[in-house]
């Protein structure tokens, strides 16, 4: 009986594990506005860039109001939003947008997995993304490597 508890609670805390990271990297919205708001300035290929921001961060909105919702069908159609949006932001360049953009691709694997534990497949997908971001986050942002770092433990963790 007291095993039976346990693996409950196990289960419960992977949960809400992959809950609290969701809500953690799609808290970033904020940054990649603030940081697209600083490049409108006239020219025309900022501009586009510009353009292609507005777009990721709309996608970005769209794909957070996705996760939220938690369902499988919304979180399946919150991967190919999020996937829009690292497309986005690779075309214009931001590589830390586009970072953004794959860790919640990651997370959102990782949440589908919680939902539903019997496809380990998913788990992989979720590192698969996870480890794409990491690379195009700069040196000085900690914070953001942090975030992806813990979701890649998580994930490792859940893979065991």
């Amino acid at each position: 009986m007291k095993n039976f508890r346990l693996g409950r609670w196990h289960k419960w805390l992977k949960r809400c594990l992959a809950l609290l990271l969701g809500a953690i990297l799609f808290s970033q919205a904020g940054f990649v506005r603030a940081q697209s708001n600083r490049l409108v300035n006239g020219d025309a290929a900022v501009v586009a860039q510009t353009h292609e921001i507005t777009e990721g961060n709309r996608l970005l909105q769209e794909g957070a109001q996705l996760y939220a919702e938690s369902t499988e069908p919304s979180l399946r159609r919150a991967i190919e939003v999020l996937q829009q949006a690292s497309q986005w932001f690779h075309r214009a360049g931001i590589q830390e947008h586009e970072a953004i953009a794959l860790a919640r691709i990651g997370v959102t694997y990782h949440r589908l997995w919680a939902i539903n534990q019997e496809h380990d497949d998913l788990l992989k997908q979720a590192l698969v993304y996870a480890d794409r971001a990491l690379p195009l986050v700069s040196e000085e942002n900690q914070d953001l490597r942090a975030k992806i770092l813990h979701t890649i433990g998580a994930i490792y963790g859940d893979l065991n």
